[in-house]
């Protein structure tokens, strides 16, 4: 009998402690489980909050070669969405066809800022903020190079940053030392920065930045140039403020260069004779 009952302890000494193991298992499971449905609600409400700034500080997205009826019509695969307070400019349109040879566009009155004749290259579309249009964010491509080849002399596609840069450097009259290994914030030199600076909610971007500063007597104004590139397509963002940059100008431009697309796809050439502007189905922006 005592034997009986010494086992029967043992026994249910062993229960006890198997049952104390289980729960205590189970107890680090259902904390892990409430851990990571904690990471998994955090990881939400912070992309709903992107999402959100984006929505609150962003227009809708703006396409390039949309605009019917005008040089650029048909140069699709560059679009990003427009800070809040930028009001687009309008490209001159087209004239009338006649049997003759193809009509010349009009001046293009975005390429100008104030007085200053900028003639850069590439022109997709064009934005003024402030009180007196004092702020301008433009976009650039290499697009049309491929579209009318050398037709109007207007250069190779890879040499497109080349002679961006030359053209900004001589409005500047500055000199860019060779290479992108400058730090940021250092003007007058290049240097690399991702965007966003922590993807998680946004494909990372690569940019190669410079920013303008004149040299004394050169032009009044400073700029931000942002070169994205993809495959052999070289597009470009450049922004011009007065000398002092508002922050939240900054801020807001450097969130909408997070959501700049650049398809890889390149136009296709035109057409001999045919009508500039006119030719080529758009490509397909990769949205």
């Amino acid at each position: 009998m005592a034997n009986f009952l010494m086992t029967d302890r043992s026994s249910l000494s062993r229960f006890i402690v198997r049952l104390s193991c289980l729960c205590l298992g189970l107890f680090a499971v259902l904390g892990c489980g409430s851990s990571t449905y904690e990471e998994r609600l955090d990881a939400t409400k912070e992309r709903n909050a992107y999402f959100h700034r984006l929505n609150e500080r962003l227009q809708n997205r703006w396409m390039s070669g949309m605009a019917p009826n005008t040089p650029s019509s048909g140069l699709a695969g560059v679009s990003m969405r427009i800070p809040n307070g930028f009001q687009l400019l309008l490209e001159p349109t087209l004239p009338p066809a006649g049997d003759g040879p193809a009509p010349e566009p009009e001046p293009d009155g975005r390429n100008y800022f104030g007085d200053v004749e900028l003639g850069l290259p590439g022109l997709l579309g064009a934005w003024t903020a402030g009180k007196e249009g004092e702020i301008r964010l433009m976009l650039l491509g290499n697009h049309e190079r491929f579209r009318y080849g050398d037709d109007r002399g207007l250069g190779k596609p890879e040499e497109f940053y080349m002679d961006l840069e030359a053209r900004l450097q001589q409005l500047f009259q500055v000199q860019l030392p060779d290479g992108d290994a400058g730090q940021p914030g250092t003007s007058n030199v290049r240097y690399r920065k991702p965007l966003p600076a922590v993807p998680k909610f946004s494909v990372a971007r690569s940019y190669t930045v410079v920013e303008f500063v004149p040299a004394e007597g050169a032009v009044p104004f400073r700029a931000m140039l942002f070169e994205l590139p993809n495959n052999r397509i070289y597009a470009a963002a450049l922004l011009i403020t007065p000398v002092d940059l508002p922050s939240d100008i900054r801020e807001n431009v450097l969130l909408a260069l997070e959501t700049l697309i650049v398809s890889p796809e390149a136009p296709l050439p035109q057409a001999p004779g045919a009508t500039p502007g006119a030719g080529g189905a758009p490509n397909r922006a990769d949205l």
